[in-house]
């Protein structure tokens, strides 16, 4: 019993700690971006494909520059990871793991292109990645 609650009082604050720094990372990402670009299995998406994003919470509110149309995405964060995860839950309950980065003004994000695929462990382009790279608005 007493190693139960020594693993205990070690465990209870890294998962305060763990989780303070998810909030961490959530508030680097809020405000408004501008997609730079975008390449899904290798192929870059033509200019007039990408989006303007808003960040609210967990929750991307993205809107397509062809159409106008808007779409939700939500998502978790682990920044404990190495390099920073991000999943993305899709409107169908899946959801496609992906890795990123903020550098500066800068977020680079590369998922899995498929629901359930497998977390990149490197920001590139490939037959079953998309990388996507945006500049926050205004700077």
């Amino acid at each position: 019993m007493l190693a139960r609650s020594l693993v205990f009082c070690l465990v209870a604050p890294l998962a305060a700690q763990d989780a303070a720094n998810d909030k961490q990372e959530l508030e680097k990402l809020q405000g408004d971006w501008v997609q730079v670009s975008e390449t899904v299995r290798g192929v870059a998406a033509p200019e007039r494909a990408l989006r303007k994003a808003t960040l609210k919470s967990d929750q991307w509110t993205l809107t397509l520059s062809a159409s106008g149309n808007q779409i939700s995405v939500t998502f978790t964060l682990d920044g404990t990871k190495d390099p920073k995860s991000i999943d993305q839950k899709t409107s169908s309950g899946g959801v496609r793991p992906g890795i990123y980065k903020v550098e500066g003004e800068m977020l680079t994000i590369c998922f899995a292109v498929a629901v359930a695929g497998e977390r990149p462990k490197e920001f590139k382009a490939t037959e079953t990645t998309a990388l996507q790279v945006w500049k926050r608005a205004g700077k």
